[in-house]
């Protein structure tokens, strides 16, 4: 099965990889700020 992105997709595909990489470090800090805290 062949699959092409239309470039709408592409677009939203793109967006949403930009929207996880900045929720990635932010997500990773909230984990240590709650682990510092239950410590």
């Amino acid at each position: 099965m062949s699959f092409s992105w239309s470039p709408g997709s592409q677009t939203l595909l793109d967006q949403l990889n930009e929207a996880y990489n900045r929720y990635l470090p932010a997500r990773e800090l909230l984990i240590k700020a709650s682990q510092q805290r239950d410590a």
